[in-house]
């Protein structure tokens, strides 16, 4: 599975590592999936971001016909 991790942390749990994004690429990672995280600070980030994530299709995924990703705002 792919993930795709969506983030607007504030400065403040970034300083004291309380961003989410690294707790979840790290379980992605234990049950072998494909983690990749996006840090946001702006509206114009996340849309950039979404379009980004939505480029991806079933071309990438060749060994099978069906999408499998995930993606946690």
């Amino acid at each position: 599975m792919k993930i795709f991790v969506v983030e607007s942390s504030n400065p403040i749990e970034v300083i004291n590592g309380k961003a989410e994004h690294k707790c979840i690429e790290t379980i992605g990672k234990l049950f072998d999936h494909q983690v990749l995280s996006f840090p946001i600070k702006s509206k114009y980030e996340l849309e950039d971001t979404i379009n980004y994530i939505s480029t991806v299709d079933q071309s990438y995924d060749s060994k099978k016909n069906i999408l499998n990703h995930y993606v946690y705002i």
